[in-house]
């Protein structure tokens, strides 16, 4: 089995599958009760190590949530106007609050686009939330342009497929809320945190009651997956410098080889120092992305069409950068990590090209 899918998730870094194996059984007391002050101690330890992290005040704060799309509702929840792209996550654009800005061919905000942040978002209370990296396309997004073209809002970063990949400082990028989901970085799946600042917190909302982090997300803290969430965070952290090496060896063999098919045309930024680095998505002229995803598969190579959340539908990222329907119905989307391998790479090209023979 070969898996070109890391974009929609990732397996257990096997340190953290052995570290939940050995706690799991252990471990199990609410960290919220008076006896269990070695849970609750650990939970206060973890989120001071993520503030570390990412490079945050250790008296900023960290609420922790079921993943991504929580964390994302949660932070525009605070928006009285909410300012974002077309090419964020469903859980962002679900909202119906404020303005979505026009993305480029590339999806990247114009320098006319933030003169419109400028123009539009100037409270306090208003927010501005941009992704760091498209899920689909790679765009990585100016989030310092951004910040200095809105000082006074909130900005919420969704850094979601960003996180554990590429370096980065919330308190040096001036971002006040930043969404993260753990099993995009090696962690299980069903945890998350919302980072939150100084300047922030006094705005955010509970949307689940109850007494857990400070009265800002009720639930019964989880224990386990916390703990291992911090832990893959810490290893990618680590493990960074190497695991950027190995990823970009291998998206350039899947580039160099997939460039030189006649019909393949890459999607989204053609600069790699602004793209996820184990990002690609090509449009293959007269075929259909489900098909060849299904030869793949057949193949026992796993790709995807789009994002995981949006499986057999037209990709509204796709279309925001200019793809027609068709076009867009032709792509697909291939991104592989530190885990992956340029033999895999090239056994991939080899069964792509034979996917493209039989069905022409």
């Amino acid at each position: 089995m070969i898996y070109f899918d890391q974009a929609a998730t990732t397996k257990l870094h096997p340190k953290v599958s052995e570290w939940i194996k050995e706690h799991i059984d252990s471990d199990w007391m609410n960290p919220s009760s008076m006896y269990a002050a070695k849970q609750k101690r650990d939970i206060e330890d973890c989120r001071k190590k993520i503030l570390g992290m990412i490079g945050a005040d250790l008296d900023d704060y960290v609420i922790f949530t079921s993943g991504g799309s929580e964390s994302n509702a949660m932070a525009i929840e605070v928006a009285d106007l909410l300012v974002t792209t077309e090419i964020e996550h469903d859980s962002i654009l679900n909202s119906d609050i404020g303005a979505r800005l026009s993305v480029d061919s590339e999806g990247f905000l114009s320098a006319v686009n933030f003169e419109k942040i400028y123009n539009i978002s100037m409270r306090p209370w208003d927010v501005v939330s941009v992704q760091y990296a498209n899920n689909e396309i790679g765009t990585i997004q100016d989030i310092a342009t951004v910040r200095n073209t809105c000082p006074d809002c909130l900005l919420h970063v969704d850094a979601v497929q960003a996180i554990g990949h590429v370096p980065f400082s919330v308190k040096r990028l001036g971002i006040d809320m930043l969404s993260a989901s753990a099993h995009k970085f090696g962690g299980p799946k069903g945890v998350g945190f919302l980072y939150v600042s100084k300047k922030a917190l006094p705005y955010i909302k509970p949307r689940i009651y109850g007494t857990q982090e400070n009265g800002l997300r009720g639930s019964t803290y989880n224990y386990i997956d916390i703990m291992a969430m911090t832990l893959a965070l810490e290893i990618a952290f680590n493990e960074m410098v190497d695991n950027l090496l190995q990823t970009s060896r291998v998206r350039m063999a899947i580039f160099d080889n997939i460039n030189s098919i006649e019909c393949a045309h890459l999607n989204g930024p053609m600069d790699f120092k602004r793209r996820l680095p184990g990002n690609l998505n090509y449009r293959f002229d007269g075929y259909r992305g489900e098909e060849l995803q299904a030869f793949l598969a057949q193949n026992e190579i796993y790709v995807s069409t789009g994002s995981a959340c949006n499986t057999g539908k037209t990709s509204y990222v796709l279309k925001a950068i200019g793809l027609t329907e068709e076009e867009a119905d032709s792509s697909l989307r291939i991104t592989c990590n530190e885990t992956n391998t340029v033999s895999e790479a090239l056994t991939l090209f080899k069964t792509l090209q034979q996917g493209l023979e039989i069905l022409k």
